[in-house]
């Protein structure tokens, strides 16, 4: 609802003209009286009307005085219609040119509706126009704080943050990503909010929301929250919502510090099963740096029993360490460290293997957090084992290679190129070979066909692409080596028994 301010000398349009003239129904109420301009003057400050409507001939100021001295304080852009008699009408014609939006004549009667309506119209518009300045303006001051800028985040104190965590989807490849499924449902709860949009990192979309939102949720955050993932569980899309009001709070810190504090705090109830809405005041403090005891024991067993190929006993020290991460619920932060320094091992492992140290990495770098959906314990734990195994089977292949004399050289030149189309012919020329002999001894050395061979290879990269990157099916399709998605999709499921799109969703 828009107020209003009557000017006017006459007692009786000052009190009567609300019951004349249904206000409500248009989207106005009347928030104060003047008799004359110069209380209307002296009102502004208390009232700070939307629009006032202004008698033309007044004892003290009139009209078209109020009209000079309205330009000069900070209310100048208030809508102004002017009330005028049949005798005033060209006097307030000239108020016009003061900024007055319209007039209308006396007795006032439902002349004025469709000026109301066009009048809310316009406040409607100017009002939002505002929100979408103060919006802006909000979020490229946080982004300023954010990256350095010292201030008081009490100016914030109207907002609250809201990470939305996307887990998983049952989205078909083709349709909307869920960066605009989140974004979508978000915009149809904040209508005229319009895009409060802060930041996104990898599966992390954040969001400044103004608390005004709330008030149509019976003040509750949560109900806003669970209202939120109600419509993006209709979209077929699972999130988790995490709400931080403390971070606007006073602090000796660093404002990005305490933002990822509070972050990896909600993400970490995240990454052990919590789901739905997590609320950073409801969660128990522990700022602790854990360290585990197992975690430099487990780096060294790792490099030992890779070289060894001992699988067993690297599954046994595996299994050791998952147990102590998920019995103290290690934070997500050294969740992140150890990922690193698992890959980096495995890395360098590899290295100390390859002969040919151009040759492209087997290992996808280790920037989970970045992936479009977020991994839980049980899912990162399935890919730092798969990381571990691939990195056991290279070894295991290379040393086998490596006994296979001029052979061997042919399958590790499989193995660096098979990405590309090559073929037995291009082969065989490459080692001034014989096609028909180079067939017949790759048979022997490896136990299946030339073509074979090389699908199996595209197969199983194609397979941990799935796994672990968020390519889209044609993408990885041709970074393993194939030039028509259709045909890959035809292989793919001959060897797998499903297709790319049903692997990747089985495995989420």
């Amino acid at each position: 609802m828009y107020s209003i301010l009557i000017v006017d000398d006459e007692k009786a349009i000052r009190e009567n003209l609300s019951k004349a003239i249904p206000f409500d129904e248009y989207g106005f109420f009347i928030g104060g009286t003047a008799a004359n301009g110069a209380e209307a003057l002296e009102l502004l400050p208390v009232l700070k009307p939307d629009m006032i409507l202004l008698d033309v001939c007044m004892p003290v100021m009139d009209g078209l005085g109020f009209l000079k001295e309205l330009k000069k304080t900070e209310y100048s852009d208030t809508i102004v219609i002017m009330l005028s008699g049949y005798s005033d009408f060209e006097y307030a014609k000239k108020a016009m040119r003061y900024g007055a939006k319209g007039y209308v004549t006396k007795p006032v009667d439902e002349e004025i509706l469709p000026l109301l309506t066009e009048m809310n119209q316009e406040l409607r518009k100017s009002s939002y126009q505002r929100l979408m300045k103060t919006q802006m303006d909000d979020l490229r001051l946080l982004n300023m704080l954010y990256n350095g800028k010292s201030w008081d985040r009490s100016i914030f104190g109207k907002y609250i943050l809201v990470h939305c965590i996307i887990l998983k989807a049952t989205v078909d490849d083709g349709e909307d990503n869920p960066y605009s499924i989140v974004q979508n449902c978000m915009e149809n709860l904040l209508k005229e909010y319009g895009n409060c949009l802060f930041r996104t990192k990898g599966c992390i979309l954040t969001y400044l929301i103004p608390k005004e939102i709330f008030h149509y949720y019976d003040e509750s955050e949560e109900i806003f929250a669970k209202h939120l993932l109600y419509l993006l569980r209709e979209e077929k899309l699972q999130c988790s919502l995490l709400l931080d009001k403390e971070v606007f709070g006073n602090s000796d810190s660093a404002f990005r510090e305490d933002y990822n504090a509070n972050l990896y705090t909600m993400m970490t109830e995240v990454f052990y099963g919590k789901t739905g809405v997590i609320d950073i005041t409801k969660l128990a403090k522990n700022n602790r740096v854990e360290r585990l005891n197992r975690e430099e024991y487990f780096m060294e067993q790792l490099r030992r029993y890779l070289l060894e190929l001992d699988k067993a006993s690297i599954q046994r020290e595996f299994d050791a360490l998952m147990e102590e991460i998920e019995g103290i619920r290690l934070r997500i932060e050294y969740i992140q460290e150890i990922n690193f320094r698992i890959y980096y091992l495995l890395a360098d492992t590899i290295a100390s293997e390859s002969s040919n140290s151009r040759e492209e990495p087997i290992l996808t770098p280790p920037e989970w957090l970045e992936y479009i959906y977020f991994y839980t314990f049980d899912k990162w734990k399935m890919l730092q084992l798969s990381g571990i195994e691939e990195a056991f089977r290279y070894i295991e292949s290379r040393r086998s290679i490596a006994n296979l004399g001029v052979c061997g050289n042919i399958i590790e030149y499989v193995h660096r190129h098979f990405r590309e189309p090559i073929t037995l012919q291009q082969v065989a020329e490459n080692f001034y070979m014989n096609s028909a002999y180079l067939g017949q001894i790759f048979q022997k050395a490896t136990g299946e066909s030339f073509k074979r061979y090389v699908n199996n290879l595209r197969i199983a990269e194609a397979k941990r692409l799935l796994k672990q990157t968020d390519g889209l099916i044609y993408e990885i399709a041709y970074q393993v080596g194939y030039v028509e998605s259709k045909y890959f999709i035809e292989k793919f499921v001959a060897h797998v028994g499903m297709s790319p799109t049903e692997y990747r969703k089985a495995i989420v």
